[in-house]
């Protein structure tokens, strides 16, 4: 059938294609979807170019756009929730950015060859992510290897390759599928003569299932036990918990109720306890800490019981006498004093050492924008032009020498961000978040599985604090070994492994990443190569 006499049938295979990605993502579990869900957009793309009509790349162009469209606006329309515009925006402009490799695949293919256009799909695509998860505009929420973070016991080999090692085999599955399927013989005809490929194909997919499974059930959980205390306040994050919000509640009653869940549930084996991010919505002065009230009453706290650390999120400030960074703003309009806000996490350990860690992934829009998009920034409380950051990991370490990856929500899908920490001494991650901003939606929920994948990768156990979200653990194999409810008070404890063993992933990070951008560079120039032998 010529597709292109019927277009209807292009935009049919194009809107399948995003629900197909959509119906793969978590949290629902069926994440093998994705090992054909690209396949018919790649057969719109074989009937596009196989055509003699006009505008061809404009039409890949319409259709593919329209494939990754629908897929963000599925799986992400949560975001609309916290930030109207930024949700939109977020939505429309990500599915712009993940259509750059999919034309440059179709312009390299349409130079060149078919293999070689295949490769650069797959290339292009991984070498996409890979810039997506560490340039200013970041949104690597739909990294295709995060959708195995619903079926963990699929992917222990993360540990190895991190979550472009899922992208890579998604994507190589697709080129397999393609092949195969564009073949202009029946279904049995395809089965008759391809019996050699699909088997070769079932392995691909297969094989590595039953390896990780393998890893899954022989592996041991490395380290010591650690109790942790991690506490859930549950205090609305729109309408209770700032200044000014219509049901205010007054900040000495936040402190009260999280020392209180926190003091009911403490025992003698607890070390550490979590709270979460912006637990203490009052701005502090980073050289002034010693001076307010609230931490050294947390402070007598901790004496109180001297066994224990206490990690919490909180909003920060510096102090400059110049306009030290771009996020500085005028402290006071009669001297020449700047202000710097974060978004940060705190430690106070049992020999009440104050430590601070600033969070240095922001989120694109609402804590930060890059300065040629800062028309679009949000303002942010009295920081309008949006956060600052540090350009380095911080762990906090207790008397004993352990370590802690004080890991601030959104860093959390960042999985070569992580093992920086594990690389400076974390034995532990510990997750503070506020996931109230998307209302009761698939957002919060896709945020905890993803904490699952950050434990495969390090093998190092997480305890996660949201103020409300979900709350909970998570061991060394990516299995949630207890979680609170959406919209629940409540203070759970758990002992968990302290792991001082770094990965392979651990120590190379993003090595795909990097392979694929030195061949993307590669098939272009080949590409090149293949046009000037044609004129030639």
């Amino acid at each position: 059938m010529n597709l292109n006499s019927k277009p209807y049938y292009l935009f049919l295979l194009s809107l399948l294609s995003g629900f197909l990605l959509w119906l793969a993502w978590p949290t629902k579990p069926f994440p093998y979807i994705l090992f054909f869900a690209f396949v018919p957009l790649l057969i719109i793309e074989h009937s596009i170019s196989s055509s003699a009509g006009k505008r061809r790349g404009w039409k890949f162009l319409g259709y593919s756009y329209l494939t990754l469209l629908t897929w963000n606006i599925l799986t992400s329309y949560w975001i609309y929730n916290s930030t109207p515009a930024g949700g939109i925006l977020a939505m429309t402009l990500n599915a712009v950015l993940m259509c750059l490799p999919m034309m440059l695949f179709f312009f390299t293919k349409r130079i060149s060859n078919e293999s070689l256009g295949l490769a650069a799909f797959v290339v292009y695509w991984i070498t996409f992510e890979f810039i997506h998860l560490n340039w200013e505009l970041t949104w690597p929420w739909l990294t295709l290897g995060n959708a195995f973070a619903s079926l963990p016991q699929a992917v222990q080999w993360y540990e190895y390759t991190g979550a472009l090692g899922g992208t890579l085999w998604i994507l190589l599955s697709n080129v397999m599928v393609f092949l195969i399927l564009r073949e202009k013989n029946t279904l049995k005809e395809k089965v008759h003569l391809h019996k050699k490929k699909i088997l070769f194909v079932l392995c691909w997919i297969f094989l590595p299932s039953i390896i990780s499974l393998l890893m899954y059930a022989t592996y041991e959980e490395k380290g010591e036990d650690i109790e942790v205390l991690v506490v859930q306040p549950n205090i609305d994050p729109y309408e209770e918990k700032f200044f000014g919000s219509e049901r205010f509640i007054p900040y000495e009653e936040q402190l009260n109720r999280l020392i209180t869940l926190s003091e009911d549930n403490l025992t003698p084996d607890t070390r550490y306890i979590a709270w979460p991010e912006t637990a203490l919505p009052y701005g502090y002065f980073e050289d002034d800490m010693n001076k307010y009230p609230v931490i050294l009453r947390l402070k007598k706290f901790i004496a109180d019981h001297p066994n224990v650390s206490l990690i919490t999120g909180l909003d920060t400030y510096k102090l400059y006498q110049t306009k030290a960074t771009p996020t500085c703003v005028k402290y006071r309009e009669d001297e020449e004093l700047y202000k710097e806000a974060f978004n940060s996490a705190m430690q106070i350990n049992e020999n009440q050492e104050i430590v601070i860690y600033h969070k240095s992934k922001l989120v694109p829009g609402v804590e930060h924008m890059p300065s040629f998009m800062s028309s679009f920034a949000i303002a942010l409380g009295e920081s309008a032009g949006g956060l600052g950051r540090q350009k380095y990991r911080t762990v906090f370490f207790n008397k004993d020498n352990i370590g802690v990856a004080p890991v601030i929500c959104y860093e959390s899908i960042f999985g070569e961000f992580v093992t920086e920490y594990v690389k400076k001494g974390a034995n532990m991650i510990f997750i503070v978040t506020n996931d109230g901003w998307w209302g009761n939606t698939q957002g919060h929920k896709q945020h905890l599985q993803y904490a699952v994948l950050r434990a495969i990768e390090t093998r190092k156990s997480i305890a996660r604090s949201a103020n409300t979200g979900i709350s909970g653990f998570i061991n060394q194999r990516g299995d949630i070994l207890e979680q609170s409810r959406y919209w629940e008070q409540k203070a759970m404890r758990r002992k968990i492994k302290q792991n001082r063993v770094k990965t392979f992933y651990s120590l190379h990070g993003d090595y795909l990443g990097k392979i694929s951008a030195f061949g993307a560079i590669a098939v272009f120039i080949l590409a090149i190569i293949f046009v000037i032998r044609r004129k030639k």
